[in-house]
């Protein structure tokens, strides 16, 4: 996270010029809060409601997203966390350090790790079907990506290496050049909402789809954009890891390609054995009460 209160930002390409950019919603005495962290409140606060709107569609119901809300959110924070600490051990400066969030620090793919391994110890707990949990949440989580993003606008970071390309970017800070670089944070921002438009176009219009297969859709759009747009990422912003490579842009595409190969597979087997689940084929009442009666007969059972 960067220093001062506000930045100057420009566009000249297109004709915006020295633009106030405040870091800094609202300050109550010596305590900040940041446009940054409002962002990615408002990206949480819109993915739970859409996932709470649309969990019938992949035989899920409220309470199961609830549970994923309060189990996973924290995860997700340890996650990112851990992962940005993990790979810039030699910028931590104490043990304290570690903990202290309001310095930044938070990496979007030990986020979504955090939630993945999160989800799974509450879908064996809860015993909700995880492929299933994994497919509503890929969807919010473009949307929670998509915001989220513009916290770093705010931040003045996730930029890009220099261009000068009509829509490029002037920032006033310690690590950016008078020249225009490339508004990284808008690409990804972008990516991320035209993956959720093309996901929702699918899961709206499909007729079958089996269980886990937005989830891996999601890894396969991400990955793959993630890993492209890393590469024009400025070096101050990268973080490194074995053999000096860029570790997002190689789990990017790692990822990317183990779930397009498990998409693959998993599409043909599921049309030889006739395996695809229809959507929207349980009813919120149906399946209410198929999770009643389940409840009911364990109790009895126990009893």
């Amino acid at each position: 996270m960067l220093g001062g209160c506000s930045m100057n930002i420009s566009f000249p390409g297109i004709g915006i010029n020295n633009v106030e950019v405040p870091r800094v919603f609202i300050k109550i005495g010596s305590f900040a809060i940041y446009w940054y962290a409002i962002l990615i409140t408002i990206g949480i606060v819109l993915a739970f409601i859409f996932a709470l709107r649309n969990c019938k569609k992949f035989n899920l119901v409220s309470d199961n997203i609830y549970d994923a809300l309060l189990f996973g959110l924290p995860c997700a924070i340890v996650g990112a966390r851990l992962y940005y600490v993990i790979f810039t051990l030699g910028d931590i400066e104490s043990f304290g350090e570690i903990f202290n969030l309001r310095k930044g620090g938070l990496a979007i793919f030990g986020g979504i790790i955090g939630a993945f391994f999160g989800g799974l110890i509450l879908c064996k707990i809860k015993k909700i079907k995880f492929s299933s949990l994994l497919d509503v949440a890929s969807m919010g989580f473009l949307i929670g990506q998509c915001i989220g993003r513009w916290g770093n606008f705010f931040n003045g970071e996730v930029y890009g290496v220099e261009t000068s390309l009509p829509w490029r970017m002037v920032i006033e800070n310690d690590y950016a050049t008078k020249n225009g670089v490339h508004p990284l944070f808008l690409y990804e921002s972008l990516w991320n909402l035209l993956g959720f438009i093309l996901l929702f176009i699918f899961v709206k219009k499909a007729k079958k789809r089996f269980s886990g297969q937005v989830a891996l859709m999601y890894v396969i759009w991400y990955g793959f954009g993630r890993g492209f747009l890393e590469g024009l990422r400025q070096q101050e912003f990268i973080i490194k890891g074995l053999f000096g490579g860029y570790v997002s842009q190689i789990l990017g595409f790692i990822s990317a390609i183990v779930a397009l190969i498990i998409l693959i597979v998993l599409t043909k087997k599921n049309k030889e054995t006739k395996n695809y689940v229809k959507v929207f084929d349980v009813p919120a009442t149906e399946l209410q009460n198929e999770i009643k009666i389940e409840k009911e007969d364990e109790n009895g059972d126990n009893n």
